[in-house]
C-alpha cells in the first residue's frame, strides 16, 4: 500500500464530507480533540484530515502509479508545500529496495537515526516520508495507520510554527503592539493545550518510541522552539517601542499641561493685577 500525503488549503467542500473523530487513543485528549478525519466513507481511498486547522489530504492505492494518478480535485496543494509518502510491506525489505522506494536512489543511510527496528516491524524515515515493513508477515496496517497519524501530527506542528512566524513578522513589520501580544498570547495557548515534546501517552511505549524518532528527523522541537524564541524576541522589541511611545506621549502631555498651568497661571495674575488697578483708582 502507498498513500500519497499533500498538505492543502482549506476549501468549503471539506464540510461536505462526513466528519469523524480519529479511532485511536495513543494521544493526549487535548491533542486528539484537535484533530478530525473527513471521508466519503470509510471504504474511500481519498481521506482529509485536519490538524489545528491544517489539512492533509491522503490518498492511497496498491502502488504508488496508482496513487499518483488519483485527482486531488477541488483541493488546492498549500503553497511551497511539497507531497509525502508512506509505503507499507507486508514482509520485511533489504535497505536498498528501502532507499530506492523512499529516494528513487541507494543514497538513503539507514540506521537507528532514521529507523525503529522491532520484532514485529520496521520503521524507516527520510525527508520525503516514512516505510514501514511487516516482519511477521501478518498485517501491520492498523500500524501503519498509527505512523501515519504521528507523521501527519508533525508536520502540523511545523506548518502552525511556520504560520505562527509569518504572522508575528508581519505584524512586526506593521508595527502592530496589539496583534503582536494577541499572537505571543495564541502560541501560550497552543504550548499549553497542544504541543508536547511526546503527545503520546507514556505507556503506549512502540508509538511513543517512534514518535521521538519522527520528532527528530523532522525537527519538530527544534523549529517550534526557534519560533517561540523569535516571537518572544520581536514581542519584547515592539512592547520597548510601544513602552518609549507611551513616556514620549506621556511626557509631551505633561510638557502641554505645565504650559498651560502657567498659562492659566499667568491669565490670574494678570486678571488680578487688573483688580488691583481698578481697585486703587489707577
Amino acid at each position: 500500500m502507498v498513500c500519497k500525503i499533500v498538505p492543502i488549503k482549506y476549501n468549503s467542500k471539506i464540510e461536505q464530507l462526513q466528519k469523524n473523530n480519529i479511532k485511536h487513543k495513543f494521544l493526549y485528549q487535548s491533542v486528539k480533540d484537535e484533530i478530525a478525519l473527513y471521508e466519503e466513507n470509510q471504504n474511500s481511498n481519498v481521506k482529509i484530515y485536519s490538524f489545528f486547522g491544517f489539512y492533509f489530504l491522503v490518498a492511497n492505492s496498491q502502488n504508488k502509479e496508482i496513487t499518483d494518478s488519483i485527482r486531488i480535485g477541488d483541493f488546492e496543494k498549500l503553497d511551497d508545500s511539497q507531497a509525502y509518502y508512506g509505503y507499507y510491506f507486508n514482509s520485511i525489505q533489504a535497505n536498498e529496495i528501502i532507499s530506492q522506494t523512499l529516494r528513487n536512489s541507494n543514497t538513503l543511510q539507514i540506521s537507528e537515526k532514521n529507523s525503529y527496528d522491532n520484532s514485529d516491524i520496521n520503521v524507516v524515515l527520510s525527508e520525503n516520508g516514512f516505510v514501514l515493513c511487516s516482519k511477521l508477515n501478518l498485517s501491520a496496517e492498523d500500524k501503519f495507520e498509527r505512523v501515519l497519524l504521528l507523521f501527519l501530527l508533525a508536520l502540523a506542528y511545523n506548518l502552525k510554527a511556520e504560520k505562527l512566524l509569518q504572522d508575528v513578522s508581519k505584524s512586526y513589520k506593521n508595527n502592530s503592539y496589539e496583534n503582536m501580544i494577541k499572537l505571543r498570547d495564541e502560541i501560550y495557548a497552543f504550548d499549553l493545550n497542544c504541543f508536547f515534546h511526546n503527545p503520546v501517552i507514556q505507556n503506549k511505549h512502540q508509538v511513543y518510541t517512534i514518535w521521538n524518532l519522527i520528532a527528530k528527523n523532522y525537527d519538530v522541537q527544534v523549529k517550534h522552539n526557534e519560533i517561540k524564541s523569535q516571537v518572544s524576541d520581536l514581542t519584547n522589541i515592539i512592547e520597548s517601542k510601544h513602552k518609549a511611545f507611551l513616556e514620549e506621549k506621556t511626557r509631551k502631555n505633561e510638557k502641554a499641561l505645565t504650559w498651560i498651568g502657567l498659562a492659566i497661571g499667568l491669565a490670574s495674575l494678570v486678571s488680578v493685577f487688573k483688580d488691583l488697578k481698578e481697585l486703587l483708582g489707577l
